[in-house]
């Protein structure tokens, strides 16, 4: 039971790892789908359906972090957008050439197993630190000011005219 309760505080917390692997499980499960049915459907090789697949999660995950995951809504969107394809860029072909190495090494005969182990490396290993860092920082500095709450102020009543 402690170990849920403990579980389920690390889900609470903005920025957190246990945030962020849900996120990229949602955003990788798209992944997986995509790139499945590009190599299985549409007979793309499997390093170009991991492209296809990854690029997919990186729009989810983009939402997922924005909104959720490190709740930094009131960053400028276009600024976290352009580091964020930036870092996916970076992660992408992280993916591809862990799964070029991987698929020489081994035949694509086993793809899914591959792409689940570099997809976790580069998750680990530079997704979640960049995001943490450099897409989804928010200094004090960028924050928009709180606005002011209004008072009601009684107006004086001129009962003379």
């Amino acid at each position: 039971m402690k170990v849920l309760a403990k579980a389920l505080r690390l889900l609470r917390a903005p920025g957190s790892v246990g945030r962020h692997q849900l996120s990229a499980f949602a955003a990788t499960s798209a992944d997986f789908c995509a790139m499945t049915l590009a190599h299985e459907l549409f007979g793309l090789h499997p390093v170009s359906a991991t492209v296809v697949g990854a690029t997919l999660g990186a729009i989810i995950n983009f939402e997922l972090g924005r909104h959720w995951v490190f709740a930094a809504r009131r960053g400028p969107v276009f600024w976290q957008a352009l580091r964020y394809a930036a870092v996916s860029l970076g992660c992408v072909l992280l993916n591809a050439s862990g799964m070029a190495v991987l698929a020489t090494w081994f035949g694509s005969e086993s793809y899914l197993v591959q792409r689940a182990i570099v997809s976790l490396a580069a998750s680990i290993g530079w997704s979640y630190p960049a995001q943490r860092w450099l897409v989804f920082y928010v200094r004090e500095a960028d924050e928009p000011e709180p606005e002011p709450e209004l008072e009601l102020v009684e107006t004086p009543r001129d009962f003379t005219s």
